[in-house]
């Protein structure tokens, strides 16, 4: 007689993230208990900590060829300023890759040959409390003043290349004055109130403490989470390219339609089959998002160039799905 088939052991990562809800979600219950507050603002930092995730050999490969330095931002919550790491590839117009929520500004490394070689440098960085950079908290506003900090460092921008909860930040930080001629967010947030809502629910947290975690959220970073909509981050001046999957289970997809609906001119491709992250690496988006970050600059020379520099066959890098075909 057979006998019945072990149970497929589970991932030590899916493990420790299932003790770590468990753990997160007693310690809150606990705060609600003997806090005036219910727990909110234990809440509150629990939804600004990131997770760190070790560097896969890929991103290491990359940074290896680039040029390292660094930039000093100013936290909300901190009365001195950080110091986050950046680095760079290339010479020409910049185009900025801003990384997401528990991510690292070299998630986006697959970016970084197609542009160099089309004639642009590229710079990335580790926002406060993620990859490399120190800190244990990030707020919005604190994306967005190091998105702003970099920027003022490597000078005027051709565009911004922004993933997740990058693209929220770098959207407020065109509110703040910065400037780029063109913006490509692959998978954006564009709603505080979505993400505090999944976070909640994860957490089974109460309704009264949710809403006292918004207006501590708020204080913190002056503003309050419903006043950040896709209608209030439209720049219509600001030629705007969104590609998100289909199979998002992070971001819903319908954050970027709302997005690329109140922001005239803007171009929304959504694709198939690709999820959150594995977008960052899928020439089905990253194609589009070169060629929208490209089509403005002069063909070079390619007689007067060395081979390494000379422009990419961009179509080379998207699937026979054209990107008329994905249109949504």
């Amino acid at each position: 007689m057979s006998q019945p088939a072990s149970p497929r052991p589970q991932k030590s990562t899916t493990v420790r993230a299932q003790l770590s809800l468990a753990m997160a979600r007693t310690r809150l219950r606990l705060a609600g208990f003997v806090l005036a507050d219910g727990g909110a603002a234990t809440a509150t930092r629990l939804f600004a900590t990131p997770r760190r995730f070790p560097r896969p050999p890929r991103e290491h490969e990359v940074l290896a060829t680039a040029e390292r330095f660094t930039v000093e931002t100013q936290p909300v919550t901190d009365d001195e300023p950080i110091t986050i790491p950046a680095w760079r590839w290339g010479r020409g117009p910049t185009v900025l890759l801003v990384h997401g929520w528990e991510g690292r500004g070299a998630q986006l490394g697959d970016l970084v040959a197609p542009l160099v070689a089309a004639g642009l440098s590229v710079v990335t960085f580790d926002a406060p409390a993620h990859g490399d950079a120190a800190g244990h908290r990030l707020y919005l506003t604190d994306m967005a003043n190091a998105i702003l900090a970099v920027a003022a460092a490597v000078g005027p921008l051709h565009g911004v290349v922004a993933h997740s909860f990058g693209a929220i930040a770098t959207s407020l930080a065109l509110r703040r004055g910065l400037v780029a001629a063109h913006l490509a967010y692959i998978a954006p947030a564009s709603l505080v109130t979505s993400a505090l809502a999944r976070f909640a629910a994860i957490l089974q947290l109460p309704r009264e403490t949710v809403t006292t975690m918004e207006h501590e959220l708020e204080r913190i970073n002056g503003f309050s989470p419903s006043s950040i909509t896709p209608e209030r981050l439209a720049r219509p001046e600001t030629p705007l390219l969104v590609v998100h999957g289909e199979a998002d289970d992070e971001v819903p997809i319908a954050e970027s339609r709302r997005l690329t609906a109140a922001w005239r001119g803007s171009t929304f491709l959504a694709l198939p089959d690709l999820g959150h992250r594995r977008i960052l690496r899928a020439p089905l988006a990253l194609g589009p998002v070169v060629r929208h970050l490209t089509a403005a600059l002069p063909a070079p020379s390619l007689a007067a160039e060395p081979t390494s520099h000379r422009r990419p066959d961009i179509d080379a890098w998207v699937d026979p799905i054209r990107s008329d075909q994905i249109l949504r």
